[in-house]
Order: structure tokens, then C-alpha cells, then sequence
């Protein structure tokens, strides 16, 4: 969810005032109307800050992107056409590296001969 919407919902289920949820929360009132804007976003602590003077809590969720494709058929169809493409090219293998440490080595013994 982004600030915003995240601030309006705060605003909405606490049933409070900007001015309100400042006081309560401590969050500076142009730091609330930033996040509502959404020209800032709160820190972590400053959201935990909100959602208590709110009566809220946080709950944070971390998730794999796959659902967003999978729940639009255009984008799944558009990602299996695209892999789908990438499987037509060959694939690319690539020669082992020389080994420079002989060189490094060289090198090394020059600069310090040198200083």
C-alpha cells in the first residue's frame, strides 16, 4: 500500500483529524500532510507512531510479484510470449577466463622493484 492511501486508512479507521493524529502520535503535522500527499513516506517508526494513535497495529507482509501477474491474464500472456521468445535464441556459452596470476605476479615484483 502506498503512504498515502496507508495515511487516509489510518485517518479513517481512527477516526481522527490530522491535527489529532499529530497530537497523538507525535508526528509532526506537515509530516503527516507530506505522507498524504505522498511527497514523503513515514519511516518505520513513525508509522508504528501513527498506527498506535490510531488504534491500529502494523503488519508487515513480504510477497512474491507473481501473484500480480498471475491475476491479470494479459500480463501472464505477455510474460509467456516473451519467455517464450527468449527460449528461441541460442544459449551462449562462454570460455573459461585466462589465468592472470603470472602477470599479477610480473607486475607486482616491477612495482615494488620501482619504488
Amino acid at each position: 500500500m502506498n503512504p498515502s492511501a496507508l495515511m487516509a486508512e489510518l485517518l479513517a479507521v481512527g477516526g481522527l483529524s490530522k491535527a489529532e493524529l499529530s497530537r497523538r502520535s507525535g508526528v509532526s503535522r506537515t509530516a503527516i500532510d507530506a505522507y498524504l500527499s505522498g511527497t514523503k513516506a513515514p519511516t518505520t517508526r513513525q508509522l508504528n507512531k501513527l498506527a498506535a494513535a490510531a488504534g491500529c497495529q502494523v503488519d508487515a507482509q513480504i510477497t512474491t510479484m507473481a501473484h500480480r501477474v498471475s491475476e491479470n491474464p494479459e500480463r501472464r500472456e505477455r510474460l509467456i510470449a516473451v519467455l517464450e521468445l527468449g527460449e528461441t535464441f541460442p544459449a551462449k556459452t562462454f570460455k573459461p577466463l585466462p589465468d592472470l596470476s603470472d602477470v599479477w605476479a610480473a607486475a607486482r615484483e616491477r612495482a615494488g622493484s620501482a619504488a
